[in-house]
């Protein structure tokens, strides 16, 4: 499994280098699996598809034309789908993963709260769980730079460090 991440600073031109180590012109160790019982893939999770360059979407349609054998791309995005062109979504499965329920979230932190020995005020994990838009992995985000003021997570200090929007996130001291 390798895992991409398309929005940072040498995510595309990783994207772009692994795409073309798969065209057919180059000599391709993972077109053979071994042999034994069991299927392996080689897997590759690109994250933030939706900022790939037109001339990256084009080397990955080549690609899916004629797939390497076990070879499973999981494109990730948390953009509109819209923003993914159409002629790749003709050839691919879309899975659609609901929003995780707040409640979850904040059942998901405690257990992580009391794995690393924080203490959270009532409602401030609730609080985290409330600003994520339903996604876990920011809201462990959260916990985890929240974690670096110490071991006491307050719900001023929630309020105080988590804005409206997740995205502008920032951990000031």
């Amino acid at each position: 499994i390798l895992e991409i991440d398309a929005a940072s600073h040498n995510g595309i031109e990783n994207v772009k280098a692994l795409l073309q180590s798969l065209l057919p012109s180059s000599s391709s160790s993972s077109s053979s699996p071994p042999s034994s019982s069991t299927t392996w893939f080689k897997t590759f999770i690109i994250e933030e598809c939706h900022v790939l360059t037109n001339d990256i979407w084009d080397t990955l349609l080549k690609i899916l034309e004629n797939p390497p054998r076990n070879v499973v791309f999981i494109l990730i995005t948390s953009a509109s789908i819209e923003k993914i062109p159409s002629g790749l979504l003709s050839v691919c499965r879309n899975l659609a993963f609901p929003k995780i329920e707040e409640s979850d979230i904040t059942v998901r932190l405690r257990d992580l709260a009391h794995s690393e020995n924080l203490d959270a005020e009532p409602g401030a994990l609730e609080l985290i769980a409330s600003r994520v838009d339903g996604s876990l992995r920011e809201a462990e985000m959260i916990l985890d730079q929240l974690s670096l003021l110490g071991p006491k997570i307050r719900v001023l200090t929630v309020h105080e460090l988590v804005s409206e929007n997740v995205t502008s996130f920032k951990l000031t001291y």
